[in-house]
């Protein structure tokens, strides 16, 4: 799954910074959702035409490599930090 993570944020950079000053772009995976987070210093428009853009994007490449489970709901939302791979707080001393 990963590699087509990583093609879905590869495309929607390429898309989106047409759009947006872009610093960074992510598809978190959820059960039977995607959410794709922006990261960017202007404020993300509802309306705006990247956000059908993002969602034909993310739904493309998604269901190309067999992942249509996910494509119940695709989101844009603003950039969250964090990892995926971290699953309990890591305490160093």
């Amino acid at each position: 799954m990963l590699p087509v993570i990583n093609e879905a944020e590869q495309a929607l950079w390429e898309s989106l910074q047409l759009h947006l000053p872009l610093k960074g772009v992510r598809c978190r995976i959820q059960p039977e959702a995607i959410s794709v987070q922006i990261d960017t210093s202007a404020s993300l428009d509802p309306q705006g035409e990247y956000n059908v853009e993002a969602r034909d994007i993310v739904q493309s490449i998604f269901s190309a490599h067999g992942f249509d489970q996910y494509l119940k709901t695709v989101t844009i939302e603003p950039y969250k930090r964090g990892s995926a791979f971290l699953i309990d707080t890591l305490a160093v001393d």
